[in-house]
């Protein structure tokens, strides 16, 4: 396994596809260029310090040039990867659609801001919407690695589980030298299609301090569907100390933006792994249809 370096894929402020990209519609202020600059570098560490401190500069940038497309689209993923470690997802995943529809409205041809629009939406539980956004991101510029990318880890939720693996594994032959962000992504379309190894090989390079609930499920789920037991509940374990209402129906049932072969592959790893059942009837919203797990019902 390849040793997790924060940078590797992004020497330099911005590798240069990025500059050249920048540079397709330059922002009229200077100093909202420099800001874009610092505060890419410090969202592509991964870490939550590195996310954190890059959404202020995120937000100089758009107010000094509120035409800035690049800018409103880095600070929809920061929002998104905010959302990640959040007790509450929703209001960072409702700024994420807002800044990512501020990209698409400033550059509507910019390939790049439609992916972090049709995520944005699609976590919130609007796949039909999520996937036109991304087939526009395709239309745009198909040999993208990182709209390939983006798109591997939503095949599974659009019901095109046949292409979550092929995607991913398209993506990695254009660019072999991916950027750490990617590695996520890879898990998922992996995980989503059965490949436990390699979802482990790529969510692993992660940092660990820095794992969300996505990661904690998905490595404790490939260990126990590699029969790794023992691993696996230590997984749990730490990721019960870190999200301590974490659960199979919160997570598989109740969490927005899956379909339904996702929900079932979800609930089959996490209650392989070990995880507890049941989440709080409070949870369920009153006019909710979701069936519960058969140990979770009442009486």
């Amino acid at each position: 396994m390849l040793p997790f370096d924060n940078l590797s894929s992004y020497r330099g402020a911005l590798t240069s596809a990025d500059r050249a990209n920048v540079k397709r519609k330059r922002p009229t202020d200077l100093n909202a260029y420099e800001l874009f600059l610092l505060a890419t570098e410090k969202k592509h560490q991964l870490i939550r310090e590195g996310v954190d401190e890059s959404t202020p500069l995120l937000l100089q940038a758009t107010e000094k040039d509120p035409g800035f497309s690049r800018a409103w689209t880095c600070l929809a993923w920061a929002y998104t990867l905010e959302a990640m470690w959040a007790d509450d997802e929703r209001p960072w995943r409702e700024k994420a659609i807002a800044a990512a529809q501020r990209a698409v409205e400033t550059d509507p041809s910019d390939g790049d801001a439609h992916p972090v629009l049709g995520h944005a939406v699609g976590e919130l539980g609007d796949l039909v919407g999520a996937e036109a956004e991304l087939n526009r991101a395709l239309a745009l510029n198909p040999s993208s690695a990182d709209i390939l990318t983006w798109y591997s880890s939503f095949a599974a939720c659009f019901g095109k589980s046949e292409e979550e693996v092929a995607t991913a594994e398209r993506a990695i032959k254009l660019n072999p030298n991916f950027p750490n962000y990617a590695n996520r992504d890879y898990a998922y379309a992996f995980f989503m299609g059965g490949r436990y190894e390699s979802a482990l090989q790529h969510r692993m390079r992660m940092p660990r301090k820095d794992w969300n609930r996505n990661d904690f499920v998905i490595i404790a789920g490939s260990y126990a569907q590699l029969g790794q037991v023992e691993e696996a509940h230590q997984v749990v374990s730490e990721a019960l100390t870190k999200f301590p209402n974490l659960s199979i129906e919160g997570f598989a049932l109740l969490k927005p933006g899956l379909g339904a072969g996702e929900r079932e592959r979800f609930t089959m790893t996490i209650r392989a792994a070990g995880f507890p059942a049941c989440a709080p009837l409070s949870a369920f919203p009153t006019d909710s249809s979701i069936n519960r797990l058969p140990e979770c019902m009442q009486g």
